[in-house]
């Protein structure tokens, strides 16, 4: 499906992709046809398949999906690989309508799941069966491998999206868990475009617990004004709760592995002409989130960067770096992964808004789809750059209880950047 840029409004800081892709887009459906054994679902009433992480992902599990018409009698059904014992998990089934579009979301949450085992699920309606099954890794409380997407908003059909996601897909088997850093999406309100990004992912998200990070353009409507972002919490209703009823699904934390993660929700800008005091909530659920986690790592994923790269003045901290650096420097936390730039950029270690060796790493991620920002200065807390003129990237981490290893890797897969964070020594224990 090729998304039509000749009928619809163009983003306001997008630039249109080469005419290659087409032909790009062409040849990698012959590669992945034969890999992905037709992995889609088998019935047409089950659309866009997904994991979503759940609190403590040793023993849980979110899976949603959406139809046309309500399946009340719908349930996941799992099992240990080929056994013969089935256990059923019901879900429920909520009605949703956006730009003129009408579904419904199922969401089932999977919990007491048998602790760090590799298990199998499928989806079935009115005790038939509805898709083939699928594999659902539980973390092993140990190890994590992240497969790390940037802005994904795109002006091509998600043609460049589904190129880049399916190659780190591919060059990265063993992943356990993906996250896309906001700006899923060009326009929040656009049916078009989400049902693209969905599509892009059939035989991914399936597989991978998957990690949505809110981003402005999921707060614009068709007109690019701003609106609830009704669309993005609507598809991904299934993220851990945080406790807030004002802002539900818009800030989350979750365990993986030796990490704690930590999503936050950047567009107080946004927010604050809809329904204000997002910042401050955040900030107190933030500093008691941190605090209660005995995980060795903590990582924060959040969309907007700590540098203003798009808007004058150039290259000078944003309102978000203003705002949470010294809040992160207060916290526990290890690394911060942003987005919204469209430029990979590895900062030194930062404290107090200058470089210090045992300050947090923070990395802006770059992009995903085919909207570049070019000619962006280099900060002075910058260390590496992706190869100018910019062009897609993805990110991997590898987390064990005693370091974390991220890597940047062109779309084509060539490593750009790797840095390694090692835990600390302990102090040697004090002479009696």
């Amino acid at each position: 499906m090729f998304y039509d840029i000749f009928t619809r409004p163009l983003s306001r800081r997008c630039f249109l992709a080469g005419g290659a892709k087409g032909l790009a887009a062409a040849c990698l459906g012959a590669v992945f046809g034969p890999i992905t054994k037709a992995l889609a679902a088998s019935s047409p009433d089950v659309r866009f398949v997904r994991q979503i992480v759940a609190t403590d992902n040793r023993t849980a599990r979110t899976i949603m999906w959406q139809s046309a018409h309500e399946q009340r009698s719908a349930a996941v059904e799992w099992r240990r690989p080929r056994a013969k014992e089935i256990q059923s998990v019901a879900a429920t089934s909520a009605p949703f309508s956006d730009d003129g579009h009408a579904s419904f979301q199922h969401t089932a949450c999977l919990t007491g799941l048998p602790a760090a085992e590799r298990l199998e699920y499928r989806i079935v309606e009115r005790r038939k069966i509805a898709t083939d099954w699928y594999p659902l890794t539980l973390d092993n409380g140990q190890t994590c491998q992240m497969i790390i997407m940037p802005d994904s908003q795109s002006t091509d059909g998600y043609v460049t999206w589904r190129r880049v996601a399916w190659g780190a897909a591919i060059r990265n088997p063993r992943a356990d868990l993906w996250v896309n850093l906001g700006d899923l999406v060009d326009n929040g309100e656009d049916f078009q475009q989400w049902d693209d990004w969905f599509t892009a992912l059939d035989g991914i998200a399936e597989h991978l617990a998957f990690v949505p990070v809110l981003g402005n353009h999921e707060t614009y409507d068709r007109n690019w004004t701003i609106r609830w972002p009704q669309a993005f919490l609507g598809y991904f209703s299934g993220v851990p709760g945080n406790g807030d009823s004002a802002f539900p699904g818009t800030y989350f934390s979750f365990d993986y592995g030796p990490v704690h993660f930590i999503v936050l929700n950047t567009q107080w800008e946004e927010f604050d002409s809809l329904r204000p005091g997002l910042f401050a909530e955040q900030r107190a659920w933030l500093r008691r989130d941190a605090a209660a986690s005995q995980k060795p790592w903590k990582i924060v994923l959040m969309h907007k960067d700590i540098i203003e790269a798009d808007l004058p003045p150039q290259n000078e901290l944003s309102d978000t770096g203003r705002r949470l650096m010294p809040l992160f420097d207060e916290l526990p936390i290890d690394a911060v992964l942003t987005g919204h730039n469209h430029t990979y950029r590895r900062r030194a270690p930062l404290k107090n808004f200058r470089r210090d060796p045992k300050g947090i790493l923070y990395i802006c991620t770059g992009v995903a789809g085919d909207c570049r920002y070019y000619d962006i200065p280099r900060s002075v807390y910058d260390e590496i750059l992706a190869p100018q003129p910019e062009t897609d990237n993805y990110l991997t981490l590898d987390a064990t209880e005693e370091t974390l290893t991220f890597r940047c890797f062109l779309a084509s897969g060539i490593l750009i950047d790797e840095f390694t964070l090692r835990r600390a020594a302990s102090p040697p224990p004090a002479a009696s």
